[in-house]
């Protein structure tokens, strides 16, 4: 013999709903939606004027920096290689930017063809570098290098809206590395 239930749960009425709960039905209970995705166009980095004296600077740098190691070591090997780097460091540095397409939106940053999930970063911090504001990503592998984007003053607070809605803010002091690139003007 089957038993029936005596009583019929009820619907709520407005004195039952005084502690709230999600209800799929309920419309008004569905989060406000996420930001709209951001797109532009900008440069992939800052190009600094670099004239024949810079040049001529760091190549007479990297021969003093060759001679004294070849004093203290005696090893040819060493300033071939340090020479290889300084040929490298003076192509990298005379490179132009390029124009890239980026856009932020709810699943991460896409800069050209190149997507990156946030879930590959632990944070972003808004920085200045002269006129110029950029953010700069901070990885979660180690190996990654931070990623940097920059873009036009009118866009920033719609792109830090979206970022912060997915990433921390993590305003920290430059690191070593950087402050000496942006010292090099490179």
């Amino acid at each position: 013999m089957l038993m029936q239930p005596t009583s019929q749960p009820t619907e709520p009425t407005e004195t039952q709903d005084s502690n709230w709960a999600f209800r799929p039905e309920d419309t008004s209970a569905t989060p406000s939606s996420s930001p709209q995705p951001v797109t532009w166009t900008a440069s992939e980095f800052i190009a600094h004027h670099k004239d024949g004296g810079w040049y001529t600077l760091v190549i007479v740098g990297f021969i003093i920096l060759c001679s004294a190691i070849y004093l203290v070591t005696k090893d040819i090997i060493s300033v071939v290689a340090i020479s290889v780097v300084a040929f490298l460091f003076l192509i990298v540095s005379s490179k132009k930017p390029k124009q890239q397409s980026y856009t932020v939106d709810d699943r991460g940053v896409s800069i050209g063809q190149k997507f990156y999930p946030y879930s590959s970063f632990k944070s972003f911090a808004l920085l200045h570098e002269g006129a110029f504001s950029y953010i700069s990503f901070m990885p979660l592998k180690r190996l990654m290098p931070e990623l940097s984007i920059y873009f036009a003053p009118e866009d920033e607070a719609r792109i830090v809206s979206v970022l912060a809605t997915n990433l921390p803010n993590d305003q920290t002091i430059e690191k070593g590395i950087d402050r000496v690139m942006k010292q090099l003007r490179f």
